[in-house]
């Protein structure tokens, strides 16, 4: 059974944050062939795959005493995305994206080049040709 690696992430400033709930790898257990990514994590959405939090560059050179990850409440540390690439198995051979997913990183799929890529028919926007996500055509 797949175990999955999920962060809430921040964005925007202490002003105007805005969360995100994302899954940023994958532990592989067992020989499973397919994998459901999950839809729901602590009872919030889990919207975004493939993404973990990026603090601003310039925030960091500045003064990396005032990382949020070091304890800090500086009000204005802006933050924004991280693409990373998740490795998957030989013996996985189609990973489903849920419904809730609305934000896919196009370096997440590194390692999927003999993975079959399936959304959940119920996904609103999205749906799969079978390796990659797109956006529905409109009815």
């Amino acid at each position: 059974m797949a175990k999955f690696v999920i962060k809430k992430m921040r964005f925007g400033d202490a002003e105007n944050p805005s969360y995100y709930i994302s899954l940023t790898d994958i532990i592989f257990e067992g020989d499973e062939e397919t994998v459901y990514l999950p839809e729901t994590w602590e009872g919030e959405r889990v919207t975004y795959f493939g993404y973990e939090e990026k603090y601003e560059a310039a925030h960091e050179a500045w003064a990396d005493w005032h990382h949020p990850s070091k304890g800090s409440d500086l009000v204005g540390a802006k933050y924004g995305l991280n693409s990373v690439s998740i490795k998957i198995p030989k013996h996985v051979k189609t990973i489903v994206f849920p419904k809730t997913t609305s934000m896919v990183s196009e370096y997440a799929f590194n390692y999927f080049k003999d993975v079959t890529v399936e959304v959940d028919p119920e996904h609103p926007y999205y749906c799969s040709d079978g390796k990659h996500i797109k956006t529905k055509p409109k009815k």
